[in-house]
C-alpha cells in the first residue's frame, strides 16, 4: 500500500490523478519498462495486463512508461512483450545472417 500526503492506496483502488502522480514519484520518474527518465510530455499509462484482454482499471495493473513503450506494447501483456523485445534483440544480434543481407534490386 502506497501513501499520498495521508491518503493510502491499494492494488484494487482505481486511477486517480494524485494515485497516479504518485506512482510516478514511486518510480523515480523513470520508465516501468526501459529505466528512461520520464517527462510530462513523454508519459503514459499503460495497463500491465490490458484491459482489452481482461485486465483491470486499477493501480495494481498499471504503470508509467514512456509513451513509445506504450505504442509498441499495445494491447500485449508486459510479459508477452517482453518476449517480443527479446527476440527482436537476439535476432539483430545475428546481424550476419542471410536475411539481414538486402539485395540491391536489378
Amino acid at each position: 500500500m502506497a501513501v499520498l500526503k495521508g491518503e493510502e492506496f491499494g492494488a484494487s483502488d482505481r486511477p486517480t490523478a494524485k494515485r497516479i502522480r504518485r506512482l510516478v514519484e514511486l518510480q523515480c520518474f523513470r520508465c516501468a519498462m526501459t529505466g528512461r527518465e520520464l517527462v510530462p510530455d513523454d508519459a503514459n499509462l499503460d495497463h500491465i495486463a490490458p484491459v482489452a484482454a481482461g485486465g483491470e482499471h486499477v493501480m495494481g495493473n498499471v504503470q508509467v512508461v514512456h509513451k513509445v513503450i506504450n505504442q509498441m506494447k499495445s494491447t500485449l501483456p508486459k510479459s508477452e512483450f517482453i518476449e517480443w523485445c527479446r527476440l527482436v534483440v537476439a535476432y539483430a544480434d545475428e546481424g550476419d545472417s542471410p536475411a539481414h543481407t538486402v539485395e540491391p534490386s536489378q
